[in-house]
């Protein structure tokens, strides 16, 4: 997901796709929970990326766009599939197979925060005081929402495993940055995902051989197809579409309404509750977030990676 610019005063507010994506995105932390009481991990993310590949090829003949490789760039594509799309996948469904929706969903929006501190160490941008100040709020409220207790004591490890996830998408967000600006950012996906399988094929292909799949529930099917589906190219479709109509930052604020439309889904339909803490934890850690990404969008300052 690009997040190289700044929504201009000329553009919407509110984005149908963009809302549509991200309730698909809120759905996707309660079906992977779902496709897990019969599903391994790597085979969820083995056949999402195999669909979410198709799919995207799909899309981007229909568009009529070139699907093979800009010569001599055939790494770079490789490379940011890798990192965005196959270790950034690894990490978020062992995390997922070891935490709650609600705290995973919490957690993973970090991603914007990421992407800023990473692109000022790059040297895209300069931090601005507004900007590590608002860091040092969101990361408490991170603390908040990942802290253990005695009735999830496994929790931290998976918690710390989307942590890790949300810093490797927010490299591969950089990594994307010069390939989107050449190239449509669903064409960018599209070429990326091989590398994608460069991680995920190792992962997840003798689990998903080794599973019978004729013996699954008929739930946890459409779970996994919710997952490969819905939650991979159709969303990703949407949300680009969206990114074209209210901007990479307006596609950011967006996203925050992923975290309570998962933890209130887990609540109804897995009967998972957010602690109070928790609770507390995700207004700071938005209001952080939103306060550094105001801060970084501030006009007249430094560069936008």
């Amino acid at each position: 997901m690009p997040y190289s610019a700044v929504v201009s005063s000329g553009r919407p507010a509110f984005s149908l796709p963009l809302a549509s994506a991200m309730v698909c995105w809120a759905f996707n932390f309660v079906a992977i929970k779902l496709a897990y009481r019969e599903v391994s991990a790597p085979a969820v993310g083995f056949v999402r990326t195999l669909a979410t590949y198709a799919l995207m090829v799909l899309f981007v003949a229909a568009r009529r766009e070139p699907l093979g490789y800009p010569r001599g760039e055939a790494w770079r594509f490789l490379w940011m599939g890798f990192v965005a799309s196959g270790a950034y996948m690894v990490a978020f469904l062992e995390g997922m197979s070891r935490t709650s929706p609600a705290e995973a969903s919490i957690l993973l929006s970090t991603s914007p925060l990421f992407v800023m501190l990473l692109s000022a160490w790059a040297g895209f941008e300069r931090l601005r005081s507004g900007t590590l100040a608002g860091a040092a709020v969101a990361m408490t409220g991170v603390a908040m929402v990942a802290a253990p207790t005695a009735k999830t004591p496994g929790h931290l490890g998976g918690n710390l495993l989307i942590l890790l996830s949300s810093l490797v998408w927010a490299w591969g967000v950089l990594l994307a940055k010069p390939l989107s600006e050449a190239h449509s950012p669903q064409r960018v996906l599209m070429l990326s995902l091989p590398g994608a399988l460069l991680a995920i094929a190792p992962y997840g292909w003798s689990s998903t051989v080794a599973t019978d799949w004729t013996s699954l529930e008929p739930l946890t099917l459409w779970m996994v197809g919710y997952v490969a589906v819905f939650a991979g190219g159709l969303a990703f479709t949407l949300f680009y579409l969206g990114v074209r109509q209210v901007g990479p930052t307006g596609a950011m604020l967006h996203q925050y309404a992923v975290p309570p439309g998962a933890a209130l889904l887990a609540w109804w339909l897995l009967g998972d509750p957010l602690r109070p803490l928790q609770l507390v934890g995700m207004v700071v850690t938005f209001a952080g977030l939103t306060w550094a990404l105001r801060s970084r969008a501030a006009p007249g300052e430094g560069k936008e990676p």
